[in-house]
C-alpha cells in the first residue's frame, strides 16, 4: 500500500512542472528585479484603464478589467488592494453571470487574507446564483472551495461529495483544468481519509492529464 510520502512526491513533482513551465531554466529568466518593474507599469496601465472605463463605459468591461487588475495585486501580495478592487466593482449593475465571477475571486482573497466568516459568505452567495441561473462552470468553482474548506476542517465525508459533484459540474462544462484541480484536493482527501491507494490513483491521474494539458489555469 502506497505511503503518504509517495503521494506528496507525486504531487511535488506536479509542482514542479508548472513551476518549471512558468520560469524555464534556460537563461531567458528574467530577474527579480525586472520582473517587479514590469508588474508596476502593468499595474499602473491596469488602473488607468479601469478608470477610463468607469468614466465612459461599458460596465461590464470595467469589469471584467477589474478582475484581472485584482489577479495581479494578488500575485504581488496586495491582498487588500485586490479586495478592495473587487468590492468595489461589486454594486455595479452587470449580469448574475459575471456577479458570480467577482464573488468567486473576491472569495479567494479572503481566503488568502484568513477572513474565513466573510469568505463562506461570497462563496455561499455565489454558488446560490451559479445554480438559480444554471451556471455549471460557476457552481463548480464555488463547490471546489466548499470542497477543500470542508476537507481543512476535517470534514472528510462531506468533502469528497462536494468535490465529487463539483468535478462532475467542471466535466459537464468541460473544463479539464478545473476537473484536475477537483482530481488534487480528491486525492488529499482520500490521503487524508486514509484511502491511499485512491489517493495515488488521483494524484497520477491529475499529473498526467496536467502533463498533457499543459495547463492549470482555472479559466473563467
Amino acid at each position: 500500500q502506497p505511503a503518504p510520502a509517495d503521494i506528496h512526491r507525486l504531487q511535488a513533482r506536479h509542482a514542479d512542472h508548472f513551476r518549471d513551465r512558468l520560469h524555464p531554466a534556460d537563461g531567458a529568466r528574467m530577474s527579480v528585479t525586472g520582473a517587479a518593474v514590469v508588474q508596476r507599469k502593468e499595474l499602473v496601465h491596469l488602473r488607468t484603464a479601469v478608470e477610463h472605463l468607469r468614466r465612459i463605459g461599458p460596465v461590464e468591461a470595467e469589469v471584467a478589467l477589474t478582475l484581472v487588475l485584482a489577479h495581479h495585486l494578488s500575485l504581488m501580495g496586495r491582498l487588500k488592494e485586490a479586495e478592495d478592487a473587487l468590492s468595489g466593482a461589486l454594486p455595479h449593475s452587470m449580469s448574475d453571470r459575471v456577479k458570480v465571477r467577482l464573488l468567486l475571486q473576491r472569495q479567494d482573497v479572503r481566503y488568502a487574507r484568513g477572513r474565513d466568516a466573510e469568505c463562506t459568505e461570497d462563496t455561499q452567495q455565489a454558488l446560490a446564483l451559479a445554480q438559480a441561473i444554471q451556471d455549471l462552470w460557476g457552481v463548480a468553482r464555488a463547490l471546489h472551495a466548499m470542497s477543500f474548506r470542508a476537507m481543512l476542517d476535517g470534514r472528510m465525508a462531506e468533502a469528497q461529495k462536494l468535490g465529487m459533484t463539483g468535478m462532475e459540474a467542471a466535466t459537464a462544462v468541460g473544463d479539464r483544468a478545473l476537473e484536475t484541480f477537483f482530481m488534487d484536493t480528491l486525492a488529499y482527501i482520500a490521503a487524508g481519509s486514509g484511502d491511499f491507494v485512491q489517493a495515488l490513483d488521483l494524484a497520477r491521474e491529475s499529473l498526467a492529464r496536467s502533463l498533457a494539458d499543459g495547463d492549470l489555469s482555472v479559466s473563467a
